[in-house]
């Protein structure tokens, strides 16, 4: 049985919400979803989709792994392994984007 209580993030994008699953690699065109952590509200992840509504991107923050925030490439689905530094852009999005929302599950 599915308890959002046993996940440690939430996902949000356009029409979308949950917890524990994995975010989708199909979405509404042009958009994205958020990952976040329940704890703080603080931004994971970001995955954006392209004009056909496929996943092509994954903007992180910092882990365990990867000290650094960074970005995956997707293609046909495939999420890369291989990681680069944020763009001067993307730093721009992931900063607004960490402002937002906070607080919806977090505190």
């Amino acid at each position: 049985m599915f308890n959002e209580d046993n996940y440690k993030s939430y996902h949000l994008g356009p029409g979308y919400k949950t917890s524990g699953e994995r975010v989708p690699m199909e979405s509404k065109p042009n958009s994205f979803i958020d990952t976040r952590y329940k704890e703080n509200g603080k931004l994971k992840q970001r995955r954006k989709f392209d004009k056909e509504g496929k996943a092509y991107l994954d903007l992180e923050d910092k882990h365990a792994h990867k000290p650094y925030r960074h970005v995956h490439e997707i293609n046909n689905s495939k999420r890369s392994n291989i990681d680069r530094p944020l763009t001067k852009k993307e730093k721009i999005e992931f900063d607004n984007a960490n402002k937002k929302r906070r607080g919806i599950y977090g505190k």
